[in-house]
């Protein structure tokens, strides 16, 4: 009779298989005058010109969020003694959101003036300022390029965004 009511398995269940590996982290990525920016995701790729150029660098990432967004990051630094890295990181929705984000980046304005070049007194010299710092956008958006692509025309429009009549766009 007590055996009828108690049921004894002699052989136990097999455990159930682990959870499908997401690989997604936990994310908390730093920004330049801002709180820290985190989210779950995984990095997508990064690139960086820390060791060829010639005084500042940069780095850029992208990571895709567990909601299927995206995020553009952006590291700066320069070989000067007592110049912090800087970071900002950007949520994105689109591919060319991240794109644009990244384009929108000025590495200037961050940057002391020794920064720019290797020149002795070179912050007494306009020309050579203005020669630096059209040299270090220049290497930020060949960085952007060799990562990206080339970015597109600003004068291009994609096929069937056009503005027209038929879309209301104009009076």
């Amino acid at each position: 009779m007590l055996q009828d009511r108690i049921a004894v398995r002699l052989t136990p269940e097999p455990p159930p298989p682990p959870p499908e590996p997401s690989g997604f982290l936990h994310m908390l990525l730093p920004r330049h005058g801002q709180r820290p920016l985190g989210f779950a995701g995984r990095l997508l790729f990064s690139a960086g010109n820390r060791g060829t150029a010639p005084r500042c660098w940069h780095e850029v990432a992208v990571y895709e969020r567990e909601d299927g967004g995206l995020v553009a990051a952006i590291r700066q630094g320069a070989r000067l003694d007592g110049l912090a890295e800087r970071s900002w990181a950007f949520p994105c929705e689109t591919p060319e959101e991240a794109r644009a984000a990244f384009a929108a980046h000025d590495p200037l304005p961050p940057l002391p003036l020794d920064a720019l070049t290797d020149a002795p007194n070179a912050g007494h010299n306009a020309a050579a300022l203005l020669e630096a710092a059209a040299a270090q956008r220049r290497l930020w958006h060949a960085l952007l390029e060799a990562v990206l692509g080339p970015a597109p025309h600003p004068h291009h429009t994609p096929a069937g965004t056009a503005p027209g009549p038929d879309r209301g766009d104009h009076p």
